[in-house]
């Protein structure tokens, strides 16, 4: 491997580092949003598409099935409804 490759899959590797570290530290950022009343309104849009993402990931997976107990996609829908409220009244 060249010393450029070597350079680049280095720099690849720190940045995908970074990136899952900021992405797993969103969750936390936003529940903490959320409960202490900072920037609500955003923190819920935020949680809105990812809520979305994620029911459109589960109803693709379970095939149609919307209940949560049989592995539906009913929980992140209920919560995205709840985070569109609370972004509309922020």
């Amino acid at each position: 491997m060249s010393a450029v490759a070597h350079y680049r899959a280095k720099n690849d590797d720190d940045c995908l580092a970074r990136i899952r570290e900021y992405v797993g530290r969103l969750p936390a950022v936003r529940a903490v949003a959320l409960i202490l009343g900072i920037y609500t309104r955003y923190a819920a849009i935020i949680v809105v598409v990812f809520m979305a993402i994620a029911a459109a990931a589960v109803l693709r997976v379970t095939q149609g099935k919307w209940l949560w107990n049989l592995g539906g996609c009913e929980y992140p829908v209920f919560w995205g409804i709840v985070a569109v409220v609370v972004a509309m009244r922020g």
